[in-house]
């Protein structure tokens, strides 16, 4: 637009375009808070004495299209020289600034084109309704999704606190994992496959990894050098994945083996 309206190459003159965004960011943001419906504003821009000019007149808009005033502005301006250098960041603000008055405002635009004094309607469906539509095309697993997720049944999710796969109610795993919050440390990823192949009920606390900041004050005394996973089996701390899946090997040998016995020739 500005090289259209003032048969200059903003590419190669970048002081005229900042000069102009940050006119057009300025505009939009005063608009975007004006308290009527429809306003008139006039914009005496710049003194004739300045490299850039604007005419100033009154330009009728609707407050709900701050982007329209922009362009009117394009209409407006001439050039006369280059201006002041380093306005990218007040640019940016404004449109900044801009952008969020419209989407406080509902989007942008006005309910009604043809009548912009008419009120805002609000016609997107409620919370209600949206429950009802998603209850209404749910399957019967999705929807007993969150109970057996509490229950530590279904399948395998990072979500589980508990996992009791068949055992009856009431039982308490004597395994417990500590692993990270994040889900995707390979080192107790292969822990956490292992429990879920071999079924056994265990509990999840969850770790933040270093990346994400410190570590809990607890898990530093129970595990000094802050490493994971870390497991819990029957009331002894094992702080390695190895020794970790051997150990649930050693004392779960009921739950589908992974390792061959020491009698098998492979």
């Amino acid at each position: 637009l500005v090289s259209e309206h003032s048969g200059v190459d903003w590419m190669s003159s970048k002081p005229l375009f900042r000069h102009s965004l940050v006119r057009f960011a300025s505009i939009a943001v005063a608009a975007s808070l004006l308290p009527t419906s429809r306003s008139s504003i006039s914009v005496p821009f710049a003194p004739a004495s300045t490299p850039l000019a604007f005419s100033a007149h009154p330009l009728p808009f609707q407050r709900r299209s701050a982007l329209g005033v922009g362009v009117r502005l394009c209409d407006c301006f001439r050039r006369r020289g280059h201006v002041a250098r380093g306005m990218r960041p007040m640019a940016q603000l404004g449109g900044f600034v801009g952008a969020v008055g419209d989407m406080l405002r509902g989007g942008g635009k006005a309910q009604n084109n043809d009548d912009a004094s008419a009120p805002w309607k609000d016609t997107a469906p409620s919370w209600d309704e949206l429950k009802k539509q998603l209850e209404s095309q749910q399957t019967a697993e999705e929807k007993a999704f969150r109970s057996n997720l509490e229950a530590g049944r279904g399948p395998a999710n990072h979500l589980a606190n508990i996992r009791l796969f068949d055992a009856p109610e009431g039982t308490e795993p004597r395994v417990t994992l500590y692993r990270d919050k994040a889900g995707w440390c390979p080192y107790c990823q292969k822990v956490w496959f292992q429990l879920e192949i071999k079924r056994i009920p265990y509990r999840v606390e969850k770790v933040n990894m270093r990346c994400y900041g410190d570590k809990p004050d607890w898990f530093m005394r129970m595990q000094p050098s802050g490493g994971i996973p870390v497991a819990k089996i029957d009331g002894r701390v094992i702080t390695e994945s190895n020794d970790i899946m051997q150990e649930l090997e050693n004392s779960f040998p009921e739950h589908t083996p992974l390792i061959p016995p020491p009698s098998d020739p492979q």
